[in-house]
């Protein structure tokens, strides 16, 4: 696991870059959003002395960002709900994505977000996903989903991938690492999604006796036609052990044919279900 520093350099420009919401950090550990930004930033108390984390407060924030990670991961979109429609021009949106959408925007700023991943906006981003009465409402496209998925798949696994600590307990070559963006540009349908660093989170699959069958079990039986596909996939693929399966990226899934963001969102539920690391 690589070492970041708490910093406003390496951690906190990494959360404003990414627009992660401060306050449910702060919310985490306990502290106030005030004292964790005056902490991040070093601002000066009543006494003239700069302002740092504890160590106390370090370790609880090692605890914090995995939980944020897992909570981007269960957020992940899937498009094609009973509300996709198909306009005259051939585009085919979802418009019952509006509500996990704002559910992300609990923990990343969606402005920020659609802003970095689509160019749009703040204008835009009210019209796609707050005027219920704009023609372009409802507006989100299947590419969209997967640009969305994409970053949070992304951040968090350099959430849940960094052990943070103290100012000056890291080589300055690692600050490089945290700050890159996840994604710098929109993303389109079919393009690989990020080998970001995952959770160390789970069982590894060399250490269980699971196997493809149990991952398609897991998967449940309303999702059980969702299960077959993935099956049928992987057989064409020639894809045969569940550790073969878990060596292939997010982004080589999405290449497959009949592979989709949705179906990536299942297979992690249904891992996470089993206890196996992914």
């Amino acid at each position: 696991m690589g070492k970041v520093e708490v910093s406003q350099d390496t951690l906190y420009q990494y959360m404003l870059t990414h627009g992660i919401i401060l306050s449910r950090l702060a919310e985490l550990i306990g502290k106030s959003p005030e004292m964790v930004m005056s902490c991040f930033k070093h601002h000066k108390d009543g006494r003239g002395k700069s302002r740092y984390f504890s160590h106390a407060n370090i370790v609880a924030i090692n605890k914090a960002l995995p939980v944020i990670a897992d909570k981007l991961r269960a957020r992940l979109l899937t498009f094609g709900s009973d509300q996709t429609y198909t306009n005259q021009r051939g585009a085919t949106y979802d418009p019952a994505l509006i509500g996990p959408i704002k559910e992300i925007g609990k923990y990343l700023n969606i402005t920020a977000l659609v802003g970095r991943l689509f160019g749009w906006s703040k204008g835009k981003k009210s019209a796609v996903l707050v005027q219920t009465s704009g023609k372009a409402y409802g507006c989100v496209s299947e590419a969209d989903v997967v640009a969305i998925n994409y970053e949070l798949l992304a951040v968090a696994g350099v959430l849940s991938s960094y052990e943070v600590v103290a100012d000056g307990d890291v080589l300055p070559a690692l600050h490089d690492a945290i700050e890159q963006p996840a994604v710098e540009e929109s993303v389109p349908t079919g393009t690989p999604m990020p080998t970001a660093p995952q959770a160390d989170n789970g069982t590894p699959v060399e250490e269980t006796e699971y196997t493809l069958d149990d991952l398609y079990h897991a998967f449940g039986e309303e999702k059980k036609s969702c299960a077959a596909r993935l099956r049928n996939t992987l057989e064409r693929q020639g894809v045969s052990t569940l550790k073969e399966f878990l060596l292939l990226t997010p982004g080589e899934l999405l290449d497959m044919e009949g592979m989709g963001s949705g179906t990536l969102g299942l297979i992690h539920k249904a891992l996470k279900k089993m206890g196996v690391r992914w």
